[in-house]
């Protein structure tokens, strides 16, 4: 029981002795009846024996601990404001809000401080979100595998792949084992394709489509082989790299984003080139290539919430001096004069809202999207052509090339430029 005293040495009480009316209890023994509660105080300096025989003493002689003569002072303070009609005092504290950021219950702010991420991490050390969007070519495929091998040892850190038509491929391969292993192994799938492995066109295919009215010339079943015998997994969402496989609805046209479910089908679906492959039954809707709705789906990153976008073109034939004489290959590479036109369109609309880098494409390039007779080479040259430009800076270059990506050679121009490649792009601020 504490002594009169030693309370009103603790509390500094007034001559008037701040009694409360109709005998209620004064400061004196509010301060009396809640001074055992701070009996223990946190021990800062001492030991906790030492701290425990120096609080003993000083309640054996009388004597208020710094915890009761605080609370003491509290109590008498907020007395005579309320006699005196004053508001009361906010005593400091270490969890007051702070320039409105919500407290956590337990003392912890819950928004980030300014100037920091959602993790906490300084804004100037936050990693941009980055993706990696391939575009659809044919056989010129081969020339982002060759890319690809060279930024596998660039030591770039990609968020999603973001694919279309044989980009779709590309990147799924690339998603399901990103080392320069895993691309080496996909160059060597490129360097063993023939035509015949992945267009099976003939004669008789021809014959049985008119015959039993089919949609398609031939069935998609050689390259349904291929995904299943080399890709490690069965389902995009199993993939090492978030991806995303883009597709084109039949019937309304738009592009179909396949983020989830079997990557055999979807594959199927975003190669299924119209007239040439069936269409692919997924969730109901009927698809075919990607490419028809979205080449380069570069929309499709920025609302997947991209800050920086890593484009990787196949490129057209620019140097090619006659049409292609195939009916398939001539649509394909018409096509893709079409489809090189709005991703220089699509960078220019899509500049403000995440920085875009395109990593050249070989020109001049004579080779149809049907022939799959030089992928080796393909590959060698732009994987070539990507380390020199990573060496001269090209991931700090933003923005459209310096020439358009669909553009054709004159012959008279054609002599001695086979070691030139495509430049563009500024360099970012």
């Amino acid at each position: 029981m504490i002594t009169p005293r030693s309370a009103q040495a603790a509390a500094g009480a007034d001559a008037d002795g701040d009694a409360g009316p109709d005998g209620a209890p004064d400061t004196l023994q509010i301060i009396g009846a809640v001074l055992p509660a701070c009996r223990r105080e946190p021990a800062h300096r001492r030991s906790p024996a030492q701290h425990d025989a120096a609080t003993e003493r000083q309640w054996r002689m009388g004597a208020p601990t710094p915890a009761a003569t605080r609370l003491a002072k509290a109590l008498w303070l907020a007395r005579r404001r309320a006699k005196a009609n004053l508001p009361p005092v906010r005593l400091p504290s270490k969890n007051r809000e702070r320039a409105g950021r919500p407290l956590h219950p337990m003392g912890k702010t819950d928004a980030p401080p300014s100037g920091a991420d959602e993790h906490g991490k300084p804004k100037a050390m936050a990693r941009a979100k980055t993706a990696l969007v391939l575009s659809g070519g044919g056989s010129l495929g081969a020339v982002q595998v060759g890319m690809l091998l060279a930024l596998s040892t660039a030591q770039l850190s990609i968020d999603m792949v973001v694919g279309a038509s044989v980009g779709a491929l590309n990147g799924a391969f690339f998603a399901d084992d990103p080392t320069p292993a895993g691309v080496e192994r996909l160059a060597g799938l490129w360097r063993s394709l023939r035509r015949k492995d992945v267009f099976p066109l003939s004669l008789l295919a021809g014959l049985k489509a008119l015959v039993f009215r089919r949609d398609h010339l031939v069935e998609s079943r050689a390259l349904h082989r291929i995904v299943q015998r080399v890709l490690h997994m069965q389902r995009i969402e199993q993939a090492r790299i978030p991806l995303h496989v883009m597709a084109t609805d039949v019937l309304s046209g738009a592009d179909v984003q396949l983020s989830s479910g079997d990557i055999a089908a979807a594959l199927m679906a975003s190669t299924a080139i119209p007239v040439v492959f069936p269409s692919v039954e997924i969730d109901g809707n009927h698809l075919v290539d990607g490419a028809v709705a979205n080449n380069t789906p570069i929309a499709n990153a920025v609302a997947l919430g991209a800050e920086r976008i890593l484009v990787l073109p196949t490129g057209t034939s620019c140097a090619m001096q006659d049409p292609p004489r195939n009916m398939a290959a001539l649509a394909l590479h018409v096509l893709g004069l079409q489809h090189m036109r709005r991703l220089d369109r699509d960078v220019e609309r899509f500049s403000a809202q995440a920085s875009i880098t395109i990593v050249p494409p070989l020109c001049p390039l004579g080779v149809s999207v049907f022939d799959f007779s030089q992928t080796a080479s393909l590959i060698s040259r732009a994987a070539k052509q990507t380390h020199a430009w990573l060496a001269d800076g090209g991931l700090s270059r933003v923005g459209s090339l310096h020439v358009p990506l669909a553009h054709r050679h004159p012959p008279r121009a054609m002599a001695g430029s086979h070691a030139q490649f495509i430049t563009g792009g500024h360099h970012a601020a």
